[in-house]
């Protein structure tokens, strides 16, 4: 568990969840071929609800806390031959995005659902 805060203003720290749950299950179907699963759990986040300086105003800073949510990733990995090897998978699944209220930037750091692919290749 994380207690953080600023000390001048009693803020919460930026986008730091109260705690961080990961969790990988990997299942080996044959010799070459693999797929895993992963699903990240984040705690409940304060706002902040103090004016980081005397310039700023207090009126976008929302109060509200977000609760906990999570995070959900597949991937597949294929051996072509002993120094090949291909991967492909899927980050946010169900393409969770988290919006807050306040003024400035209107969504958390957790970017949509994302494809990706890659080779390896090993000497």
């Amino acid at each position: 568990m994380i207690t953080s805060e600023q000390k001048d203003t009693g803020n919460p720290l930026s986008i730091i969840p109260k705690y961080t749950v990961n969790t990988f299950l990997d299942w080996t179907v044959t010799s070459a071929l693999s797929a895993n699963v992963n699903w990240t759990l984040y705690g409940k986040q304060k706002p902040r609800t103090h004016a980081e300086s005397r310039s700023e105003e207090t009126k976008g800073l929302s109060g509200k806390a977000l609760g906990a949510y999570s995070l959900v990733g597949a991937n597949v990995n294929y051996d072509i031959n002993k120094n090949l090897r291909l991967n492909v998978g899927i980050s946010n699944i169900f393409d969770k995005q988290i919006y807050r209220s306040a003024e400035g930037a209107n969504t958390y750091n957790e970017p949509g659902r994302a494809y990706y692919a890659g080779v390896t290749a090993s000497f």
